[in-house]
């Protein structure tokens, strides 16, 4: 899955975040755990071709660094779900945080 955030700040530079509320569970209350969830960003190019995945955390981890007016962040999503895992749909919600450079989240 493809992420894009767009970011507007005025008259400074903001760092953004992201964090996650914890494992995935489905409707059957299934989990497949947080670190079998793993992302890629990039600032400059939308097909994410870094090949260095972060794992996904409840923390918050800086996915772009001191961006400025009309910056955009690219997302790359991938989950590794383990065998036997049943069928479903997993959920979890993600946590986007904007500060002031040089600020913590």
């Amino acid at each position: 899955m493809l992420f894009r955030s767009n970011l507007s700040v005025t008259s400074i530079t903001a760092d953004l975040y992201v964090k996650a509320d914890g494992n995935l569970i489905d409707y059957d209350l299934d989990e497949i755990g947080l670190g079998n969830e793993t992302y890629a960003v990039n600032a400059t190019n939308s097909s994410i071709p870094n090949p260095s995945k972060v794992v996904m955390t409840t923390g918050y981890t800086k996915i772009g660094n001191a961006l400025g007016d009309n910056s955009i962040v690219y997302m790359k999503f991938y989950l590794d779900a383990p065998a036997g895992t049943p069928a479903g749909i997993y959920l979890n919600n993600l946590e986007f945080k904007a500060v002031s450079h040089g600020s913590l989240p």
